[in-house]
Formats: structure tokens, sequence, C-alpha cells
């Protein structure tokens, strides 16, 4: 069940085709940058809609089924972003999490292919790992800000809906992380 932070009603909407990868980062746009690109900064609610989208199906999936199960995930209810998106799944064994999904939009935005990879607090993704673990601790969504220093794209910034996906059993076992690439600003 979802914590108490979550209980925010998402408003979702369809989400709006300019604002995606091929378009958004030459939008205008001059608010929601990090200064800081070694940090995720963590917000209330979604404020763009792909993210948007996201998190009201996670509210929807949580509503019927009492969290959002593996078996739950439609591929025409993912849809809107499924292109901007990616799946880490907990391992217990070594205690990291291992990309299980990364889009055919994450590649073309980062120029990596992280299917498989582990990213644990011993890597140089340590942020994601802290960030996969609280979500997986309380079973409550996150959305965040990140820019993509870690990628050698610090110039761009994506909010992030980081989503706990659980087993028939209702523990969380998986994260999905949708985002949306925010407008470039200008210098």
């Amino acid at each position: 069940m979802p914590s108490e932070r979550s209980k925010i009603k998402y408003q979702a909407g369809k989400p709006d085709r300019t604002s995606q990868l091929t378009r958004g980062a030459y939008e205008l746009g001059l608010e929601g940058y990090l200064d800081d690109p070694c940090d995720l900064i963590e917000l209330v609610i979604p404020t763009r809609p792909e993210t948007d989208v996201a998190l009201a199906l996670y509210e929807t999936k949580c509503a019927e089924f009492g969290s959002f199960p593996k078996s739950q995930i439609m591929l025409k209810e993912i849809a809107p972003f499924a292109r901007t998106m990616w799946m880490v799944t907990h391992h217990p064994e070594d205690d990291a999490f291992r990309v299980t999904l990364w889009s055919s939009g994450t590649v073309d935005l980062t120029g990596l292919e992280l299917t498989g990879e582990i990213v644990s607090e011993d890597g140089a993704n340590k942020k994601w790992a802290e960030a996969y673990r609280r979500v997986m601790a309380e079973n409550t969504p996150m959305v965040v800000r990140n820019k993509l220093s870690e990628m050698g794209k610090k110039h761009i910034t994506a909010e992030i809906a980081l989503l706990p996906i659980t087993t028939g059993q209702g523990s969380v076992t998986s994260i999905m992380c949708a985002y949306s690439v925010l407008p470039l600003k200008k210098s």
C-alpha cells in the first residue's frame, strides 16, 4: 500500500507531444534547472506531462490493486512514456539493482545501452541506487530532477518519476522510471 506521502492525487491529461525528446530539448523554458549536477532534486508533484501521466497510471493501479503489480503493466497504458523509461529490479543476492529495461528513447538520449548493468551504492550511480532503495523501502513514488552529467550531458535536465512495482505478494521488487526532458535553458 502506498504511504501517506503518496496520497497526492495526480491529474493526468494527454501528453503534450511538443515536449517529447524530438522537440522538447529545443523549446524555451527557464525554471526548474539544477545548479548542482550531482544531486537529484525531489519535487512534490510532477510538472511535465509524461511524468504526470506515469504517476496517474500508478495511482490508478494502486486504487484498483492496492499497489502496482508487475503483472498489470500493459503496453497500451505505458505507451505515452514507453520510449522515455527504464526499469530496474532489486537483486537481494548482491543487494544491488539491475537495469532490466532501457528504452530506445533512453538509448537515444544517453548514447548508452544499460540493460543488464548493475546500479549499486559502490558505483558511479550511487544517487540512483539510494533513490531506488528509498522508493522500494517506502513503497512510494518519487519525482526528481536530474542533470545528465553522469552521462556527459550536463546541459540536459530531466524530470523522472520513480514508481514502485510489486510482485504478486505485494513486495516492491522493481522500480519503473519514466522521464521527460526539460527544454534547454537559454544562456
